[in-house]
């Protein structure tokens, strides 16, 4: 038997099965899907945790982000300026210098995030009347969702919707048949442009506001020291002179 023959019957024998073939990998999607029950089982026996998770999914973009920062500003930054031991200031100056981050992401949230959610809401009410954005983007349907608003107008379905997202509203309507494929491809893609959109939107006024939050920081905190802290405000003031 040739060298060359060996090897042909051995890689053309449909007995013998490739070593990856006897591998096992039990479960396939049957597994994915069990996961997937895993993580809506759990977030429904801690409600409170389910109940944060889809709030900030339905915040993602740039309010979560100014969400975060507050959070590493209110909480973290403080701990890490009162116990700096780099800084050669005192305690009472450093404490000053602490206790003015929460203040910060106080009004952080209330400006930035107030206005970006206002924001959000002028923005939906465009799209659902397909009057956002260019003339030439109008025409195109760019960022109508016009199908959304008459859903919940006119829909049979309308009483099922509450507590709904609109990808989720959408879902729905195809599932019964109410749009078709097309329709529904149109209106996810706009739905996809609308969230970057948004998230562009947010960035810009999160900047716009920057100076004010920065103004009312300055206005308000001295005051709120001289009033709840009048010891550390008149320590951080004499040694400034």
């Amino acid at each position: 038997m040739k060298v060359g023959d060996g090897i042909t019957q051995i890689n053309f024998n449909s007995s013998i099965k490739p070593a990856y073939d006897k591998v096992g990998f039990k479960g396939g999607l049957k597994a994915i899907a069990s996961e997937d029950e895993l993580v809506k089982t759990f977030l429904k026996n801690n409600s409170k945790f389910g109940a944060l998770t889809n709030w900030f999914n339905k915040c993602a973009g740039e309010k979560t982000s100014i969400i975060i920062n507050a959070i590493g500003t209110g909480l973290l930054a403080p701990l890490v300026i009162a116990n700096n031991p780099l800084s050669k200031e005192d305690k009472d100056v450093k404490t000053y210098s602490a206790l003015r981050q929460p203040i910060s992401a106080v009004i952080a949230i209330i400006t930035q995030l107030a206005v970006c959610m206002k924001a959000d809401k002028i923005i939906d009410r465009l799209a659902y009347n397909n009057k956002l954005g260019t003339e030439s983007q109008k025409n195109a349907h760019f960022y109508d969702l016009s199908v959304i608003k008459n859903a919940k107008e006119n829909s049979p379905l309308k009483n099922k919707f509450n507590g709904l997202k609109d990808s989720e509203i959408l879902k729905t309507l195809h599932s019964a048949g109410e749009i078709t494929k097309n329709q529904f491809d149109k209106v996810s893609n706009a739905m996809t442009r609308l969230k970057a959109f948004k998230n562009w939107t947010g960035i810009g006024l999160s900047l716009v506001t920057l100076p004010f939050a920065c103004c009312a920081l300055n206005w308000i905190y001295p005051r709120f020291m001289e009033k709840f802290f009048p010891e550390i405000s008149n320590a951080k003031k004499l040694k400034e002179e």
